[in-house]
């Protein structure tokens, strides 16, 4: 599902998948790996979330504020949205190809922020609050005009109508997640001016 948000972000991603794994094949690969040393543990069903790239076509990403600042300041966006401490410096989770910037690994997006939470902090208002400069690109982008906008057009893309075909694209036994994931964007937008405040907040000089 944060694949899909981040498109509707406008934002390119690898096309998603549903893989399902059999239990000969999960039982195959758990023992290959015990064999070898390490630990897995493969289970039979839908498989979690994974992102097959090619990363010898990529180029490094801490230079696209520079040549592609509209895509680096969306994504800047989209993660303050999905409350996503993942994408730093030594663990990027995009890369620039020939077409341009391809953003995967959404895993620990939307996850339940207790840091957040238990403090008493607006979940539309994270990026000021210790979430903004964890991000891989947050040194890059301070100072920059135009975070605003674009902020604003991020969460304003997030329309019911869009939220409600990805939550009903999920499998039946994601959907309850995807429901709850559907909700924190609605609150987020309901705070639009808010959150856009909050993310200028956060970068300016």
């Amino acid at each position: 599902m944060g694949n899909w948000l981040a498109q509707i972000a406008g934002l390119n991603t690898p096309e998603p998948a549903l893989v399902f794994i059999d239990r000969m094949v999960a039982d195959s690969v758990n023992e290959t790996m015990r064999s070898r040393g390490r630990y897995m543990n493969i289970r039979e069903g839908l498989a979690p979330g994974v992102a097959l790239f090619a990363s010898a076509s990529a180029v490094p990403v801490m230079r696209l504020p520079d040549l592609d600042l509209e895509s680096a300041m969306r994504l800047f966006a989209f993660d303050m949205l999905a409350l996503n401490a993942d994408r730093k410096e030594v663990n990027p989770n995009c890369a620039i190809t020939t077409n341009g910037l391809i953003v995967f690994d959404f895993e620990q997006c939307f996850d339940d922020e207790p840091r957040f939470v238990d403090q008493g902090v607006p979940l539309y208002a994270v990026a000021s609050r210790g979430l903004g400069n964890q991000h891989m690109f947050y040194t890059s982008l301070k100072g920059r005009t135009g975070i605003r906008r674009t902020a604003r057009l991020v969460v304003s893309a997030m329309t019911n109508r869009r939220l409600e075909k990805c939550v009903g694209s999920l499998p039946p036994e994601w959907q309850v997640e995807g429901a709850r994931i559907a909700e924190h964007i609605v609150f987020v937008r309901t705070h639009a001016d808010e959150f856009v405040e909050d993310i200028g907040r956060s970068l300016s000089k």
